[in-house]
């Protein structure tokens, strides 16, 4: 917690750690003006390759920061659940103001159900270290990756957790009525009755 909370103070000196293959990919893919989605791309993948146990410091603080606004996490959340190029064309559709259909469930396309579910395990690990406000976009991503699988008391339990965090967090706010209205139509049929 120390070695997070001193990384935290001088973070315009610290750099982003990717590994190789990801840093390849950053140099092949990123456009002009979109580098912070590259970016926090790279950094979810990176995230994603990793075991729990194994997380390195600056990548829990680099996902945080990264993920401190609502469209990146948001973002970073699609790219969990259905991969880099549907998240980038999600996010262009978000950056101009448009909602996503993915994100709000309104698409057939289901996520990953492994990388969702390793995803839960990594995120709550990086969640544990940033019980203040910086958690609170953390929780909204292990919450709406609930709710695409179909645990919407989980999603809610999270979001709550979320919104005590901090009660003025968007994203929070704007997610409790999404997963406490209707699941996503990616989920058999079987699980929406339930």
């Amino acid at each position: 917690m120390r070695v997070l909370n001193q990384m935290e103070k001088q973070l315009p000196e610290v750099g982003v750690t990717v590994t190789p293959f990801v840093a390849s990919e950053w140099v092949n893919r990123c456009p002009p003006g979109r580098e912070t989605f590259f970016l926090a791309e790279m950094v979810t993948e990176t995230l994603l390759d990793s075991e729990v146990d194994a997380l390195r410091p600056e990548s829990i603080v680099e996902f945080v920061m990264l993920g401190a606004t609502p469209l990146i996490i948001e973002t970073m959340a699609l790219q969990i659940a259905f991969g880099q190029k549907i998240a980038e064309r999600e996010s262009k559709r978000m950056a101009r103001g448009m909602p996503s259909p993915l994100f709000e469930g309104d698409e057939q396309r289901r996520p990953s159900v492994h990388r969702c579910a390793h995803a839960m395990v990594v995120l709550r690990r990086v969640a544990a270290f940033y019980p203040g406000k910086l958690g609170a976009g953390v929780l909204c991503v292990i919450a709406w990756l609930a709710w695409a699988r179909g645990r919407r008391a989980l999603a809610v339990a999270y979001l709550d957790e979320a919104r005590r965090l901090d009660p003025e967090y968007v994203l929070a706010r704007r997610l409790s009525g999404l997963v406490t209205t209707k699941l996503p139509e990616w989920l058999p049929t079987e699980i929406e009755s339930c």
